[in-house]
């Protein structure tokens, strides 16, 4: 059901999923677990799915998800209705003249 609301919300916000996307591969980019493999033979390595396979006994299920959540340094849920108000606090639309073209709710 979920998939299926934020499918509707990718087909009705292309802009949106685009940069959905992006912040992803931005964010899997600086992902270390991303770029190295478990080498088990001179000739060859074996894939560790990117730290999927290492299991951890932290709240963590693995490896990949621990550092995808920031070592735990993080809050679990972000708050980003608080974000969103205090930037929009700290830098009301008027004091923006580049936005003054760009439509309310772009």
């Amino acid at each position: 059901m979920a998939t299926a609301a934020l499918h509707e919300s990718f087909q009705t916000q292309p802009q949106a999923a685009s940069l959905m996307f992006l912040i992803h591969l931005t964010g899997d980019a600086h992902q270390p677990t991303h770029t190295v493999a478990k080498s088990v033979h001179r000739l060859w390595c074996s894939s560790d799915y990117g730290g999927n396979k290492y299991t951890l006994k932290v709240p963590q299920e693995n490896l990949h998800h621990l550092w995808d959540d920031g070592l735990g340094l993080l809050e679990k849920k972000m708050q980003a209705d608080k974000l969103a108000q205090s930037l929009q606090a700290k830098y009301p639309r008027t004091s923006l003249p580049e936005l003054k073209s760009v439509p309310v709710g772009m």
